[in-house]
């Protein structure tokens, strides 16, 4: 198995990186918390599985805190930071992977949802990540 890590982006810059696990017949490859990125797509190029963060802001708590001026600066720097999914099926369809799963989700996001945007631009197998999921390929 080769195993090979690369920086992808996501404040503070530089401190996150994406995985791609590589055995004889199998490439599997994690996004890790990133915005939308061209070096996670060609890490996963040609990927059997990509794992992809998927950060629904429609779903998001947008509220204000102390941290945010406003709902609109609070998305501003989710997009900064995170992959919605209306991005997602594009950078799953750019890398050539087989089959996206999905991961990070807010709680509020509803699979089915999460599948149909994705499938926009994505006609690879889509996954909706779950806690504990388990994938036998």
């Amino acid at each position: 198995m080769k195993v090979s890590a690369f920086v992808t982006p996501h404040l503070p810059e530089g401190l996150s990186f994406g995985f791609r696990f590589q055995s004889r017949d199998k490439t599997i490859v994690l996004s890790g918390d990133t915005a939308p990125s061209e070096n996670v797509i060609r890490h996963a190029h040609g990927a059997d599985i990509l794992v992809h963060e998927c950060v629904d802001s429609r779903k998001s708590n947008l509220s204000a805190s102390p941290a945010f001026a406003s709902p609109e600066e609070r998305l501003i720097h989710m997009a900064a930071i995170h992959t919605f999914p209306e991005f997602l099926g594009a950078i799953a369809r750019d890398a050539r992977a087989g089959t996206l799963v999905t991961t990070h989700m807010v709680p509020a996001s509803v699979p089915e949802e999460l599948r149909a945007t994705i499938a926009r631009d994505f006609r690879g197998e889509i996954l909706i990540g779950e806690d504990l999921m388990q994938i036998e390929r």
